[in-house]
């Protein structure tokens, strides 16, 4: 019996813990790169015509995105029509009001990054990232490289 009610309140406990916060996004070619939550079944994410989802786009998140513990939560690459699916298992996900920084590149795309605030309910939104035509580059810039800083400006 004892057995039997440990399993049971590691199951609530397992329950109650859930699987992290999901974000689901479309990364679409756009005249301008922006990034922002938009409900789903919006136009821009459904409508062939007036957007084309690109594929192989990669997709990162960041915590604390203005301070020195910066850090990677999660990187994603897109499928074939510019969907992306990100698990960010952190600690606050959603219910926290804070700033996280997302980040986009795609080779023959200009990188974008913004700063974004998580839904407290990501089921009715999405993360629409749109990328303008740029120069190519198929790599994030480290901006939070205190030795390449002093490189640069010694």
């Amino acid at each position: 019996m004892r057995l039997f009610l440990v399993s049971i309140m590691l199951l609530h406990l397992a329950m109650a813990t859930g699987c992290g916060y999901t974000i689901h996004g479309r990364v679409i070619e756009s005249d301008f790169s922006s990034a922002s939550f938009v409900r789903d079944g919006d136009q821009g994410l459904v409508d062939s015509t007036y957007s084309r989802g690109m594929q192989g786009a990669r997709v990162r998140l960041y915590r604390d995105p203005g301070s020195l513990g910066k850090r990677l939560v999660e990187e994603v690459s897109t499928d074939s029509r510019g969907w992306f699916t990100m698990t960010v298992g952190e600690f606050g996900a959603g219910w926290m009001v804070e700033k996280w920084e997302v980040e986009a590149v795609m080779p023959g795309s200009a990188a974008m990054s913004q700063l974004v605030t998580l839904p407290q309910k990501p089921g009715d939104r999405v993360l629409l990232i749109n990328l303008a035509p740029g120069n190519g580059l198929d790599q994030f810039e480290d901006r939070n490289d205190p030795y390449q800083d002093y490189l640069k400006y010694r």
